[in-house]
């Protein structure tokens, strides 16, 4: 597009009615709305595909399987330090995962209502489980093979026949959501978290054989012990709970967190649990005690979602939105993080030669990675936190010198260019964007964002153009290869 887009454009408003897959958070809606781009799989291994929901270690604890609220499962190789595959098939967040036993399958569960079996060597979906009503919160692969549990919002747990699919029975009793599901080490039963119980279930015959009461809230998570005996539970009321497993009676009480209890955990041995909470802390307790050995505070709130023991028990993975940590269980030492950001990845951009990406934060910050050396090259910030928001949206230049990037804060919305090799600030605009596009020539920029578009000058910062209609914002931009042609997605 040339000096004049009302003379010389016109100006093609694709509209596009989508959904996303995770709604109640506008953080999630900002990153990852279903207008933006699909497919580009190295782009998404590079920064983790953003929120982490759930973690699985394989039986040799080599690899890790990350559930990803973009909508993927994540396979990470921990020798390497990398992402080894990346599964994608559902059409919402991806909420539970599960290695089988032997290692060659994986079962995905997701806010699309059903769950996905895949088989990692290939990363081929080899069939789908529907009969979820609501999301798929929680999946269980059964120690010996033979099935898989899944507990959903629509308040039920099912078991499906692991190698044809076909559902075996529907267990009914929770009053509410099912939040987790475990399985006993025989798989001969099932223990189930939801409303403010955890109930164990007959696999054979389906009857509820206890129904365990103690929590003062939402069970969030159960987990049976690697030898049978006991039950932990995390809860809404901020406490891990220790059951006996045979007589369903409270062991422990574990106090210790400052919010609700998203994840617990058993060491290899039985001996510890591991608990992560919405207060951004991994604690370590001793079984036998109940005693609090280690409390981990990772420094950043809703940091511990997600924990997971490695088979050997030498190492636990603890992850939340925007980061995930394998740290030494001894020790607590941190022994790597897998992704930069110290807080939720909010827009992605690819430079145009692929060498490297860039990603903006929560935090109001662009990292810039070299793709060969995984090296961070920049971080582009202003300074001081400007408020509660976040950078919306990248894009590079078609030349690859420059970046723009979108600053979405309460009260001030600001647009940054920046010299991409050198990682100073060449220029400011005083306008928001959620989507951010170049003109081929790179002397335009189009930023969408509320109800309209703006097309600005490059060299001299000028606003050319005011583009108004939209009924609410415009998630995505892109200019046809003659700058002629500005499709736009909205939302």
């Amino acid at each position: 597009m040339k000096k004049n887009p009302s003379s010389r454009a016109v100006i093609i408003i694709i509209v596009l009615w989508t959904w996303l897959g995770l709604l109640g958070s506008v953080r999630h809606m900002l990153a990852f709305g279903a207008c933006k781009s699909r497919g580009n799989l190295e782009e998404l291994k590079m920064l983790g595909l953003g929120p982490v929901y759930w973690l699985d270690y394989n039986r040799t604890g080599n690899k890790l399987a990350v559930a990803s609220g973009a909508g993927a499962v994540v396979i990470w190789n921990l020798g390497k330090g990398e992402v080894e595959r990346v599964l994608v098939g559902h059409r919402a967040a991806v909420v539970a995962v599960t290695w089988s036993p032997d290692g060659l399958m994986i079962a995905s569960g997701s806010t699309d209502h059903m769950i996905k079996i895949w088989e990692v060597d290939t990363g081929i979906m080899i069939r789908t489980l529907k009969g979820h009503k609501d999301w798929v919160h929680s999946v269980a692969w059964s120690p010996d093979g033979k099935r898989i549990a899944s507990g959903s919002y629509d308040r039920t747990v099912k078991l499906w026949d692991a190698d044809t699919g076909s559902l075996i029975r529907t267990l009914v009793g929770h009053n509410d959501w099912v939040m987790s599901v475990s399985w006993s080490p025989d798989s001969s039963k099932i223990a189930s978290g939801g409303d403010t119980t955890v109930r164990i279930w007959d696999v054979r015959t389906g009857e509820a054989l206890q129904t365990l009461r103690g929590h003062g809230h939402w069970v969030w998570t159960v987990a049976w012990s690697p030898d049978g005996s006991k039950i932990a539970s995390g809860s809404e009321d901020h406490t891990v709970q220790v059951w006996n497993a045979e007589n369903g009676e409270v062991i422990w009480t574990l106090i210790g967190h400052f919010a609700s209890v998203r994840a617990v955990v058993w060491s290899p041995d039985a001996s510890k649990i591991a608990s992560g909470g919405w207060d951004g802390r991994v604690h370590v307790w001793e079984a036998a005690t109940g005693r609090l050995i280690r409390a981990r505070p990772t420094g950043k709130t809703y940091a511990g979602f997600y924990v997971s023991w490695a088979p050997d028990g030498s190492q636990i993975a603890s992850a939340s939105f925007s980061a995930l940590e394998i740290w030494e269980a001894e020790t607590g030492e941190l022994v790597k993080a897998l992704f930069g950001h110290t807080d939720v990845i909010m827009s992605l951009a690819w430079s145009p030669d692929g060498s490297r990406i860039a990603g903006g934060d929560m935090q109001e910050q662009v990292h810039v990675w070299d793709m060969e050396t995984g090296r961070r090259i920049h971080i582009l910030a202003t300074g001081d936190r400007m408020g509660a928001g976040g950078v919306t949206s990248l894009a590079w230049s078609p030349d690859g010198s420059k970046i723009v990037s979108a600053l979405s804060v309460v009260g001030s919305d600001t647009i940054f260019l920046w010299d991409a090799e050198a990682g100073t600030l060449l220029r400011t605009l005083p306008d928001g964007a959620f989507a951010l596009a170049w003109s081929p020539d790179g002397s335009q920029i189009a930023a969408g964002g509320f109800r309209g578009i703006k097309i600005w000058e490059v060299e001299t910062g000028e606003l050319i153009q005011s583009l108004n209609g939209h009924a609410f914002y415009v998630s995505s931009l892109a200019w046809s290869q003659d700058g002629s042609i500005l499709g736009v997605c909205r939302k």
